[in-house]
């Protein structure tokens, strides 16, 4: 199982999609004013807030359940960037190639063709 799952991953186009999903996790993780927005977000509309997981590469299942984790939180995600999408921007700095990085975060969250692909 884990094997072709190992292949399915090395897919070039899984690949990718996979880049964009750990790319939105790490960021969320790495700032702490986004991560809370996400955290509270998710307190408004459940009683339990749920974490991000991080994948490891060496271990194929945690792929799968990060990415099950990031389906979940499709809606809390799209609803803080539309609520605070100002405050998401300055999450990591005022420098122009950190509100660069977080607009492009941001942006792939407000794609419905990544979340598409992802289901």
């Amino acid at each position: 199982m884990q094997l072709v799952l190992g292949n399915y991953i090395k897919n070039q186009q899984m690949s990718l999609r996979l880049a964009k999903a750990n790319g939105i996790i790490n960021w969320f993780n790495n700032h702490s004013i986004a991560l809370h927005l996400l955290y509270a977000e998710q307190h408004c509309t459940a009683d339990q807030a749920r974490a991000l997981i991080r994948p490891c590469i060496t271990w194929w299942t945690s792929h799968i359940m990060a990415i099950g984790q990031l389906i979940q939180l499709e809606i809390p995600y799209k609803t803080i960037v539309v609520r605070s999408q100002r405050e998401l921007e300055t999450a990591a700095g005022t420098k122009c190639d950190a509100i660069a990085k977080a607009q492009q975060i941001l942006a792939i969250i407000q794609n419905q063709g990544f979340w598409d692909d992802m289901s």
